[in-house]
């Protein structure tokens, strides 16, 4: 094990989760005037515009009902001004067997901080929640005042980052 992915202490706090993210970026829709960029993490790529994956993610500690493993994307998106001018952080996810409700009560009701480089995020509660298609499944999108500065971080490709989220009540 790399001395990135080492941990520097377990946590006891609930809902506290520990990942270490080599930074990637992926393009969807790259023609010069429809297209989006994504910086982060994404596991899998799109079938629909042509996504491909990029990142990597490792689990550190997880005191949360999420299964991290299963995570698809944890990314900051931008869209061409003809699409759509919102830009957010969004996360794909999973949740463990028999902890769907805690999951989505995590994404739908606290608000959650990310910590990296020392410095903390707050992106607030989520603007949008929907589950996926798949058993488990979870999709939230994050916009707040901090989510472009959390966005910057995730745009130093190659890069491994140490991420603590917490979700906590307001």
């Amino acid at each position: 094990m790399s001395d990135v992915n080492k941990l520097d202490k377990v946590s006891e706090i609930n809902n506290m989760l520990t990942i270490d993210i080599t930074l990637g970026m992926a393009r969807w829709w790259s023609d010069t005037v429809h297209w989006v960029h994504f910086w982060g993490y994404q596991g899998h790529g799109e079938s629909d515009g042509g996504a491909t994956s990029c990142g990597s993610l490792v689990v550190i500690e997880n005191n949360t009902p999420i299964d991290v493993a299963r995570t698809n994307q944890f990314r900051w998106w931008e869209f061409s001004p003809q699409m759509d001018n919102t830009h957010s952080i969004s996360w794909d996810t999973y949740s463990y067997d028999g902890f769907f409700q805690k999951t989505s009560d995590l994404f739908s009701n606290k608000v959650m901080y990310v910590t990296v480089d020392g410095i903390t995020y707050n992106l607030g509660k989520n603007t949008s929640i929907s589950g996926s298609s798949a058993k488990n499944g979870v999709i939230a999108d994050y916009i707040s005042p901090d989510a472009p500065k959390l966005g910057n971080i995730l745009k130093q490709i190659g890069v491994t980052k140490r991420f603590y989220f917490n979700w906590r009540d307001e």
